[in-house]
């Protein structure tokens, strides 16, 4: 069951709050690409509610991008925030969260915990290039000729897989 990229966002923004890194929106977009592709090769399930899409600097989280974008090149100092349908009032705007009290939420948890864990201490530069190795899920996708190309969720996936029998992390297929 994919989740709100807001909400997977958030959960990572926590995590950064929680140990102290700042976190800007390049490294925000990486980390939610790479929980992803995680969570894709080791659940068999999309982590995301929308595709990963194949921009000229790399992986694309369209939505997290967009929610974070005017923050630029410097740290995130809000959580991501939707406009969602309200009886009361038409609409509300409400913060997105992994509702962990739900077991399908808590293994998406910790699938981000363990990609907090492997990815935070690397720089958005290095996420971005590591994005961009050949073979990499990015670079058979990107074309300079078609604007923000979604990236398949089956080629993602495959990825991961291949990089985590390199890597000696079980996954589920």
């Amino acid at each position: 069951m994919p989740f709100p990229s807001e909400a997977v966002a958030n959960r990572i923004l926590a995590l950064g709050s929680q140990h102290s890194v700042l976190i800007t929106p390049m490294k925000l977009v990486k980390l939610c690409y790479y929980a992803h592709g995680w969570h894709l090769a080791i659940t068999n399930d999309a982590l995301l509610d929308e595709a990963v899409e194949a921009w000229k600097f790399g992986p694309v989280v369209p939505s997290v991008y967009h929610a974070f974008k005017e923050f630029g090149a410097f740290a995130i100092t809000k959580r991501a925030t939707v406009i969602e349908p309200s009886l009361s009032s038409g609409f509300r705007i409400v913060t997105p969260e992994l509702n962990l009290t739900e077991f399908l939420a808590q293994r998406a948890s910790r699938v981000i915990e363990k990609v907090w864990e492997k990815y935070s201490p690397l720089s958005a530069t290095s996420l971005s290039n590591l994005s961009h190795v050949e073979g990499s899920p990015w670079k058979v996708t990107y074309d300079p000729n078609v604007r923000n190309k979604d990236i398949p969720n089956d080629v993602i996936k495959k990825y991961f897989m291949e990089l985590g029998s390199q890597h000696g992390v079980v996954a589920h297929a």
